[in-house]
C-alpha cells in the first residue's frame, strides 16, 4: 500500500483518542504550545521567524481532536503569544493590541479549518460510501476501548458480532445494483435497530457488518437480530428474502487482544457456508481448517506443474437410449500427505486467486486428449468442462479452448462447458459475451445446478446455452414430492422451447431414472450409472433396459390419494 494510504489510516486511527491516550495526547499538545512559547521568547520574541512554530500545536490539535481540537489549540496558542509577548524581548517593545487579536484570531481559523478537512478525510475512508457505517478503524479503535474497561473490571466481557448477507450478488445480477443498494441500506438499518442504544454497527468489507455487544445484552441482541433479519424486505414491489450469517466470538472466552478478536470473528462468520438464518461461534477448529486452506492453496501451482493432478470422469446418458452419451471432467488432487482429495476441497481456494486459470486450462487440455484418444475405437463422447465465475474473466480462456481442441484433435461439437447459474449472474454481461463466443465455435454450453439459485429467465434465453442441467436439489426426492416433479417438467419443458436438452443431476436409482424421463428430462448423470473413475478404469455403462421398463401413469394433481406423483416403485 502506497505511504499516502499508510498516512490516512494513521489519521483515522489516531482521531479521537480516549482514556489514558486523551491525556497523552493533551499533555502532549500543552508542552508543544509551552515549548514553542519558550523559544519564541529566547530567541527574541515576536518579530523573528520562530513564532511560525506555533502552527505544529495549532495543526496537531485539529488532526487529533477535529475542529473543536484545533480550535481550542489555536485559541491557546493564540494567546500564548499574545499580549505578554512582546515584540523584541532586548527591547521589550510590546504587540500592538489589533496585532496579537488578528493572528490569535487566524491561529483559530487555522485549526478549526484543519479539523475539518481531518475529519472529512476521515468520514471518507472510514465510513461505508453505501451505507454510511463506520469501518474497520473505528471498530478497531472502540473495541480497544472495550479491551480496557474490561482490564479494569468495568466491563465483564462482550462479543464482537460479524453479520454477511450473502445473496446480495444474487439481487444485483437479477434486479439490478440500485437495488442490491437499497437491500444493504435496509439489512444495515436492521441491524442498527436490534443493536444495543450505545452500540454502533461497523463495515468490514464487502457485504460483512460488525456490531460490539456486552456480554449483559447478548442473548436480547441475538434474539432481536434473528427476528428482525429473518423478515422479507420488500423493494420496487418485490418482496427479497433475507440471507444472511452470523459470526461471533467473545471476550474473555476466545481473544485478549483487538487484532485476535477480528481474526476470530471473521473466521466464524467464512464458516457460515451457503445457509442463511445460521449463527456460528469461533471454534479452534476454524483455524485448523483455513490453515489447511491456505497449505493447499500454497501447493496448488506445484500439484499442477508436478503432475499431481488425475481427472475422474462420470457418464452422462440418455433417458430415451439408455446409451452414454457423454463424460462430465472431474478434477481430483492425489496429495502427497493427504491423499486423493475431492475438489472440494481445493477448488473453491483455486477460485479465490487466478490459479484457477491454470487450473482449468490443465483440465481442459488434459481432458481433450484423453477423450479425444478413445474415438477412433467407436467412442465419440461429449466432453464436459466445468467453468467458474472468475474463468469467465480470464482472457485467455478462449485462445485456451482453441489451443485445446487443436492440440487433441476433438471436434467443437464434443466439448462442452459447463457454468453455474450462479457464477452466471455474478455478471450476467460479461458471461453473456463469453459464452456466445464459446457457442461461435461450434461448442455447447451447459448452466448447472439450475434452479439452486436466483433464477433470471431473461438471461437463460440471452445466454443461447444449449443444455440445462437441473441440480440435485430437485431431483434427490422427485419419487415421492409432487412439486419438485412439477418444477422439473416445467423446466424440461422450457428448456426445450428455447432449443435446449435437459440432464438430471444426482439420478441414484431406476425409479428416479424413470421419473425424470417421464417427466421429459434427455439425458441423467448419477451414481446409478457408476461413480466417477479415471477414464481407463469407467466402466462401460449401458441403461437400455432400465428406460425401456414401462412406467405406470404419472397423476399430475397434488391431491391424489398419497399426495404425490403416482410413479411405479421399482
Amino acid at each position: 500500500m502506497s505511504s499516502n494510504g499508510a498516512l490516512i489510516r494513521a489519521v483515522v486511527q489516531w482521531q479521537q483518542p480516549y482514556g489514558r491516550q486523551r491525556w497523552a495526547a493533551i499533555a502532549v499538545l500543552a508542552l508543544l504550545v509551552v515549548l514553542v512559547t519558550g523559544l519564541v521568547w529566547v530567541t527574541g520574541g515576536i518579530k523573528y521567524v520562530w513564532s511560525h512554530s506555533m502552527y505544529l500545536p495549532i495543526l496537531l490539535g485539529g488532526l487529533l481532536f477535529g475542529p473543536w481540537g484545533g480550535l481550542v489549540a489555536g485559541l491557546v496558542a493564540g494567546l500564548s503569544l499574545g499580549p505578554l509577548m512582546p515584540i523584541d524581548t532586548q527591547t521589550g517593545e510590546v504587540q500592538e493590541t489589533l496585532n496579537w487579536l488578528y493572528r490569535l484570531g487566524f491561529f483559530v481559523l487555522i485549526g478549526a479549518l484543519n479539523g475539518l478537512l481531518v475529519r472529512a478525510v476521515t468520514d471518507l475512508v472510514g465510513r461505508d460510501p453505501v451505507t454510511g457505517a463506520p469501518s474497520q478503524v473505528p471498530l478497531r479503535r472502540d473495541l480497544q476501548r472495550m479491551f480496557a474497561q474490561h482490564a479494569e473490571g468495568q466491563l465483564s466481557g462482550f462479543s464482537l458480532l460479524l453479520v454477511k448477507l450473502t445473496n446480495h450478488p444474487e439481487v444485483v445480477a437479477s434486479l439490478g445494483r440500485d437495488t442490491g443498494r437499497s437491500l444493504v441500506r435496509t439489512f444495515v438499518s436492521r441491524l442498527e435497530a436490534a443493536s444495543p442504544s450505545a452500540a454502533r454497527v461497523y463495515h468490514l468489507h464487502g457485504e460483512t457488518f460488525g456490531v460490539i455487544v456486552p456480554r449483559a445484552e447478548l442473548a436480547t441482541v441475538r434474539g432481536v437480530l434473528q427476528d428482525r433479519l429473518r423478515a422479507p424486505v420488500e423493494l420496487g414491489g418485490v418482496p427479497i428474502q433475507v440471507r444472511w450469517g452470523m459470526g461471533r466470538a467473545d471476550v474473555p472466552e476466545h481473544a485478549r487482544a483487538v487484532d485476535t478478536l477480528v481474526q476470530q470473528a471473521t473466521s466464524a462468520v467464512q464458516s457460515v457456508r451457503g445457509s442463511f438464518d445460521a449463527e456460528v461461534v469461533y471454534d479452534a477448529s476454524h483455524d485448523r481448517v483455513q490453515r489447511e486452506n491456505l497449505l493447499l492453496l500454497s501447493g496448488l501451482r506445484h500439484a499442477i506443474t508436478a503432475g499431481q493432478l488425475r481427472l475422474h470422469y462420470q457418464w452422462q446418458v440418455s433417458t430415451r437410449t439408455g446409451q452414454p452419451l457423454g463424460v462430465e471432467a472431474l478434477v481430483r488432487w492425489q496429495h502427497p500427505e493427504w491423499g486423493l482429495l475431492p475438489p472440494g476441497r481445493f477448488v473453491p481456494q483455486a477460485e479465490t486467486t487466478d490459479l484457477i486459470y491454470d487450473l482449468t486450462r490443465w483440465v481442459l487440455v488434459t481432458a481433450a486428449a484423453e477423450i479425444a484418444a478413445p474415438r477412433t475405437h467407436g467412442m465419440p463422447l461429449v466432453l464436459a468442462v466445468n467453468l467458474s465465475a472468475r474463468d469467465l474473466h480470464d482472457p485467455g480462456l478462449l485462445p485456451a479452448i482453441d489451443a485445446a481442441l487443436a492440440a487433441s484433435g476433438l471436434p467443437p461439437e464434443q466439448l462442452e462447458m459447463e457454468v453455474t447459474e450462479s457464477a452466471v449472474f455474478e455478471d450476467p454481461a460479461e458471461a453473456r459475451e463469453v459464452l456466445l463466443q464459446v457457442r461461435d465455435r461450434g461448442i455447447g454450453v451447459a448452466i448447472d445446478d439450475f434452479g439452486a439459485g436466483n433464477t433470471s429467465l431473461s438471461y437463460l434465453e440471452q445466454l443461447a446455452a444449449t443444455r440445462l442441467k437441473i441440480d440435485r436439489s430437485f431431483i434427490s426426492q422427485i419419487t415421492t414430492r409432487v412439486a419438485d416433479q412439477h418444477i422439473v417438467a416445467a423446466v424440461a419443458d422450457l428448456g426445450h422451447r428455447l432449443g435446449m436438452t435437459v440432464l438430471a443431476e444426482g439420478i441414484e436409482d431406476e425409479a428416479t431414472l424413470q421419473v425424470v424421463r417421464t417427466l421429459g428430462c434427455d439425458l441423467a448423470q448419477g451414481y446409478l450409472f457408476g461413480r466417477p473413475a479415471p477414464l481407463e478404469e469407467l466402466e462401460p455403462v449401458d441403461a437400455a433396459a432400465v428406460v425401456a421398463r414401462p412406467v405406470r401413469s404419472v397423476a399430475t394433481d397434488p391431491a391424489s390419494a398419497d399426495g404425490a406423483l403416482g410413479v411405479a416403485r421399482m
